[in-house]
């Protein structure tokens, strides 16, 4: 019986003791460490100017709501000075153009219709450069997020699967995976094309008082908008009623092997489960941590894309303003569904990184039964 005692209290030291270092080489193990390598590049600088080099759970930690302000505001401070630039553009042409109809007014239709194609045009030579960037931006940052998650997901689903949630990974990577192809494939097929062609019917919409196309890009505009509310809300929906089934699943399935565990071995089985137990929480303070890190790197890596977006919306919109106050009806025109065209991207954008965050949220929250 004294040997039976001394191989319980033995096997208890052996399994609950060396809990930290195991949690440390199965971060390593994991993957875990490496992913903020695969992070996009503007999510790492922003994440290593605040100290953040990992999914360690201390410096997931660290961070407070003092440090994400602190964030917002650095990245403002650093795309504010294109959308500035576009705003005095946009003014200075407004001020040219309603210069020119003071000093010496159309004398005719035909004039007046000339005039308003030049102003058309030269509004849309100003906003050309840098609005063709935002698109080129934007659909570069969901590409980047797309690349992340296909580097993230057998890591997560690897962790899940090692903390005893096998459908919480199940499910981790048929959402991650099918988020990542529909990032893909907005990012590259609607992005750059078809919101050029919208820009480009917005703009040949402006020249014209009699032709307008308003009915059509307004039609396409409601239709994106749509579509991408139903995409989120029904995703959503989806993956909450899923990952509550999974959860439950993964619970009662680690619940049976602690019961077996105490059932089969009949002296040291509770220790065994005990130390099963210890181990499970040990591991999954990885997977909290890792999952954290993956919400927070794809929050701040669409941070500069998006806030370029809606300050250039803003400084379009206000320049609009300006154009006609000054009776520079057709310049206020172009930059008004120039800002209207930004204003989609901008939910394009918002949409899919909110996707991201809040399925993650979901997982987090599935795999915590157990």
């Amino acid at each position: 019986m004294k040997r039976i005692i001394l191989l319980s209290i033995f096997l208890i030291f052996c399994t609950v003791i060396p809990v930290h270092a195991q949690d440390t080489d199965f971060y390593e193990a994991s993957g875990a460490d490496r992913l903020f390598s695969v992070l996009p590049k503007s999510g790492q600088q922003i994440l290593s100017e605040h100290g953040i080099f990992g999914a360690d759970s201390d410096e997931m930690l660290s961070l407070s709501f003092g440090d994400f302000f602190k964030i917002i505001g650095d990245e403002l401070i650093k795309t504010a000075k294109k959308p500035l630039s576009l705003f005095a553009s946009g003014v200075a042409v407004a001020l040219l153009c309603a210069l020119i109809a003071q000093l010496k007014p159309p004398q005719s239709e035909s004039a007046a219709r000339t005039f308003d194609a030049v102003a058309v045009l030269a509004t849309a030579i100003v906003l050309l450069t840098p609005v063709s960037e935002m698109f080129t931006a934007a659909a570069q940052s969901l590409e980047d997020v797309s690349a992340f998650l296909i580097s993230f997901i057998p890591v997560y689903a690897g962790i899940l699967t090692a903390t005893g949630q096998p459908l919480g990974a199940s499910l981790a990577q048929s959402t991650l995976l099918g988020i990542s192809e529909i990032v893909s494939v907005i990012s590259t097929t609607v992005l750059v094309p078809l919101l050029t062609i919208y820009l480009a019917m917005c703009v040949v919409s402006s020249v014209s008082r009699e032709f307008s196309i308003d009915p059509l890009t307004d039609g396409i505009k409601s239709v994106i908008t749509v579509s991408l509310g139903a995409l989120l809300t029904v995703f959503i929906g989806v993956l909450s009623l899923k990952g509550g089934l999974a959860q439950s699943a993964d619970t009662v399935a680690m619940k049976t092997a602690k019961f077996a565990a105490g059932t089969v071995f009949p002296v040291v089985g509770g220790a065994v489960s005990d130390a099963l137990s210890s181990v499970q929480g040990s591991l999954s303070l990885v997977r909290t941590s890792v999952g954290t890190f993956a919400s927070i790197g794809v929050g701040v890596s669409c941070l500069p894309a998006l806030l370029s977006l809606l300050l250039t919306q803003m400084a379009l919109t206000f320049s609009a303003a300006i154009a006609h106050v000054l009776s520079a009806e057709r310049v206020a025109c172009v930059l008004k569904r120039a800002a209207g065209v930004l204003s989609l991207l901008t939910g394009i954008v918002a949409v899919f990184a909110v996707l991201v965050i809040i399925s993650l949220g979901i997982l987090l929250q599935a795999a915590g039964g157990g």
